[in-house]
């Protein structure tokens, strides 16, 4: 109503001011985030139809949108250059996805047995696309005991599962199309397992200083106990380096011994 008004006032000059815009707006609540773990996701994808099945698995690769997938034409995939072009998305902008290795063999897959007709990638024995999914895909999810979930939310899936695994919020944001960062937030908690290992690095550096401090209580007992053979180890290795010209890896021996 809001934005109504501000129409009503700049465009078309119908109003001096918009009374709303003393009124403070409420926060929008937090957005939905449902997604499947790998092995919550296998149980429905393997009970899924033969026709259903790669139109599933391209939503859980890509992050697209049901629309997008089942309007998929040949001419928006390239196999070439391991990409597939989204057209009129949501956000009327173009969208380039590659394609992992499981999609690049799915499309291999289906293109030896297209129909031969038909432009679509996924359509039906006479050559019509699939206009919708909903009924068989809640079907799926049922007999799989998978409650509260939808189509759409294969694309939190799809963040999700990049997330978990390292990737950066700003490339996750990319790859499904978001067009507000603020989207892509809503991801950022699961990012703590990779937090997590990053603070875990500390551990390592006080752990490689323990096992310097250890090398070298080690180094000195054996040059208690062994300091004169090591010396004339080090006479040795300078002998070669004289008459090979290369350097030997003598580990430090040259500050304990003296060359007289």
């Amino acid at each position: 109503m809001r934005h109504a008004f501000n129409m009503a006032m700049r465009k078309w000059e119908w109003l001096n001011d918009n009374p709303l815009k003393r009124v403070s707006m409420e926060k929008e609540p937090p957005g939905r985030v449902r997604y499947l773990t790998d092995e919550e996701f296998d149980r429905p994808y393997e009970t899924c139809s033969d026709w259903l099945k790669p139109i599933v698995l391209v939503a859980r690769h890509t992050g697209g949108r049901r629309e997008n997938i089942l309007s998929l034409t040949w001419n928006q995939v390239n196999l070439s250059r391991r990409i597939i072009i989204m057209e009129h998305t949501k956000n009327r902008e173009r969208l380039g996805i590659p394609l992992n290795d499981t999609l690049m063999d799915l499309f291999k897959r289906i293109s030896r047995v297209r129909h031969i007709r038909s432009p679509y990638v996924f359509c039906r024995p006479v050559g019509m696309r699939y206009m919708e999914i909903k009924r068989a895909f809640q079907k799926l999810l049922r007999v799989a005991g998978i409650k509260d979930f939808k189509f759409h939310d294969l694309r939190h899936c799809f963040a999700s599962a990049l997330v978990q695994r390292g990737v950066d919020l700003y490339q996750v944001q990319r790859l499904p199309g978001h067009k507000d960062g603020r989207m892509t937030q809503r991801y950022a908690h699961l990012s703590s397992e990779n937090l997590r290992d990053a603070v875990l690095k500390l551990d390592v550096k006080q752990e490689q200083r323990k096992n310097l401090s250890q090398l070298y209580h080690s180094w000195d007992l054996w040059d208690r106990l062994f300091g004169k053979e090591l010396c004339n180890l080090l006479d040795l290795e300078r002998n070669l380096e004289r008459a090979t010209g290369i350097e030997p890896a003598t580990l430090g021996l040259g500050s304990r011994c003296s060359t007289g």
